[in-house]
């Protein structure tokens, strides 16, 4: 309980303060010189090994260490190090005792760290684990043999190939371990492939894979379980072959998106065969896969292409929830909803998507006499008709411009204000559809026409070249939009098209091959 002393207070750590006391000065510095004595033949020593040489002092059990520390007189201690994974990367071996004692086991330690010196080599792949090894370990066992006494052991987890022994076998062996993986590589080529890209690959009962080995010369082995492509062949073939797989699989995309896809919506996305997704495959030059696991259609390709084709999914993916919905009219409206033999409703119906049904006239009907029209197709679509129908029906005239998704989000996006200046001068609707492809333009017949014109006139000022327009004899004009040059004269050209033609756009006629998404549909 006393207080320290101030020799006590500056002793570094691993230092102790012995304090002696005696009767007499003889006695005191006769005890001095013994505890000198002791202290001064009792020495420590350091050494750095790796984790293989402190696994081969400790042994196993610790068996080894005590052993030493037994026939030595020494006491050994070992300080573990790891790296910043927690991964040991070897440790630091304390020798204290007698000089004597701590030189027997300095010569034992350093032994021990000549026979276990550790080369390591770094695997590209776990897949080259099988062409090193060899046939029931045959290159792994030549190797040892051929290096001098080296052992060989392969970390599969840290991708390592661990060659330990006296310093010559374990570089020897490494050397030979090089060797052998860089001819791996060379005859062999691995490439890990997204498992929803696989069946592109591999093709109808391996088809694609036997039209790669055809056309390249190399052997294709790929599993479809686990993604993972083994090309061999002559240097030559195997690049051939894994570029072509590249190729196929958009492996190197530079664009990549995923589009969610219900379960229920799966069918009639894929259609038939998996046409549909094919054809949106085709039509964007895509890379498009369904991974069912995800839920998720995988796009790979150039930026603007998977963009494209993304789009182009979310519509198919929203035609796929079918609906159903009625609109009643008059029957003496029903004229303007078939229009000549019926052109008029088919038009609707093609570009709609939908289907119309329209019940059977009855006989001596009178002219206000409401009918009901049901319509089903996908939301937009249903949608799209029923706004024709319902323009119809409160005697107006509801006229669709396809401009594709990129003008028309241009529009609506940098010309709002003037969309809705049109509105109010011209006493219409004018909103852009749902699926972003096309802007709706509702109101009386005289209105539509000139709001119409407005638009046009706003789509060539934001995005200049969006619109062709071609001009076309008058009775062309009236053929495209369903009217018959009779019946055009006869319904004053109040209505054309899906839902009504504007004269002054019937007279333009392929005026929407909108840029944006190449759909314009030149309504």
């Amino acid at each position: 309980g006393r207080p320290r002393s101030a020799a006590a207070q500056a002793l570094l750590p691993g230092e102790a303060l012995v304090v002696v006391r005696a009767d007499t000065e003889a006695a005191l510095v006769d005890a001095r010189a013994q505890i000198t004595a002791i202290v001064s033949s009792v020495v420590e020593d350091r050494v750095g090994m790796t984790d293989a040489a402190v696994a081969a002092l400790i042994g196993t059990g610790g068996k080894t260490i005590q052993e030493l520390q037994s026939t030595s007189g020494a006491s050994i201690n070992v300080s573990r190090e790891k790296d910043a994974d927690g991964r040991r990367i070897g440790g630091i071996v304390t020798l204290s005792g007698t000089r004597a004692a701590v030189a027997t086991a300095r010569a034992a330690v350093d032994a021990i760290i000549a026979e276990n010196h550790e080369e390591t080599v770094s695997l590209t792949s776990a897949e080259y684990v099988g062409s090193l090894v060899g046939k029931a370990g045959e290159n792994i066992r030549k190797v040892e043999e051929d290096s001098g006494g080296a052992s060989i052991t392969i970390d599969k987890s840290n991708l390592l190939v661990r060659c330990r022994g006296t310093a010559t076998a374990a570089a020897s062996a490494a050397a030979i371990v090089r060797d052998l993986l860089a001819r791996a590589e060379r005859e062999n080529a691995i490439i890990h492939v997204d498992l929803d890209a696989m069946p592109l690959l591999i093709g109808k009962k391996g088809a694609q894979i036997k039209a790669i080995e055809e056309e390249t010369g190399a052997s294709v082995d790929a599993s479809g379980r686990t993604g993972v492509v083994r090309v061999k062949g002559p240097e030559e073939c195997i690049a051939a072959a894994v570029a072509k797989i590249k190729s196929l699989t958009g492996m190197d995309a530079p664009a990549r998106e995923e589009v969610p896809v219900a379960e229920d919506q799966i069918g009639p996305l894929l259609g038939r065969g998996g046409a549909n997704l094919t054809k949106i495959q085709e039509a964007h030059g895509v890379v498009a896969t369904l991974n069912r696991t995800a839920k998720c259609v995988v796009l790979r390709g150039d930026a603007s292409s998977v963009a494209g084709a993304a789009a182009a999914v979310r519509k198919a993916l929203r035609d796929a929830i079918r609906v159903e919905q009625t609109v009643t009219l008059k029957s003496d409206q029903m004229g303007d909803v078939f229009g000549r033999n019926g052109a008029r409703l088919r038009q609707l119906q093609d570009e709609s998507g939908t289907n119309v049904d329209v019940p059977p006239r009855k006989s001596g009907g009178r002219g206000s006499e409401p009918v009901v029209v049901t319509v089903r197709g996908g939301v937009h679509g249903v949608l799209r008709a029923v706004t024709v129908l319902e323009a119809i029906a409160a005697g107006r005239l509801a006229y669709y411009l396809t401009l594709g998704e990129l003008v028309t989000s241009t529009l609506t996006s940098r010309a709002q204000a003037q969309l809705s200046r049109i509105e109010a001068d011209r006493a219409v609707t004018v909103r852009a559809h749902p699926d972003g492809t096309c802007i709706a333009v509702v109101g009386a017949s005289s209105a539509v026409a000139a709001a119409v014109a407005d638009v046009e006139a706003l789509v060539e000022f934001f995005v200049p070249g969006a619109l062709q327009k071609v001009v076309v004899p008058s009775t062309l004009a009236n053929e495209l939009s369903g009217e018959s040059a009779k019946s055009a004269k006869k319904g004053g050209g109040k209505r054309g098209g899906a839902g009504g033609k504007p004269k002054a756009a019937a007279a333009a006629e392929g005026e929407a091959e909108g840029e944006g998404e190449g759909e314009g549909e030149g309504e």
